[in-house]
């Protein structure tokens, strides 16, 4: 809601950092709560506990996007796909079929999340642009030292 509406509380000089002091504490703090709601997901029985829970994972991953932590989206897709390898690891044909659904439903709506991932797309550019993926880590190390 804080970066919906704006609230400058909910920015910093980094970008959008939600309710914590710096984005890349809030990166992995989504990750974790989109982690634990699709663990819950796939364990609900109430159709209103579902749909809650679908909410939950929306907003989750799109905070992550709006972190813009490279790293924190990449571990979240990571562990995502291993819980769901771990929830169906019994039946390889359900797994197949929810990793399947997943990805269309996420394809479908990349028009929907892609203005969410605009600061990650831009921090991929500039650090592609440099030649060093690492090169806004790099620049930080040498002005502290």
């Amino acid at each position: 809601m804080g970066y919906v509406f704006r609230y400058t509380a909910f920015f910093n000089q980094s970008g959008f950092s939600g309710l914590t002091n710096q984005s890349m504490v809030l990166g992995p703090i989504a990750g974790f709560s989109m982690l634990i709601s699709l663990y819950y997901l796939f364990n609900a029985k109430n159709k209103k506990q579902k749909v809650l829970l679908i909410a939950i994972i929306i907003i989750s991953f799109l905070t992550c996007l709006l972190a813009a932590s490279r790293g924190a989206l990449f571990s979240l897709v990571v562990s995502s796909v291993f819980l769901i390898f771990i929830t169906y690891r019994k039946s390889k044909r359900k797994f197949v079929t929810v990793f399947i659904v997943s990805a269309i439903l996420i394809l479908s709506s990349f028009n929907f999340w892609l203005p969410y991932a605009e600061n990650v797309i831009l921090k991929n550019q500039s650090r592609v642009e440099t030649d060093n993926i690492l090169s806004g880590r790099e620049t930080m190390w040498k002005d502290r030292i």
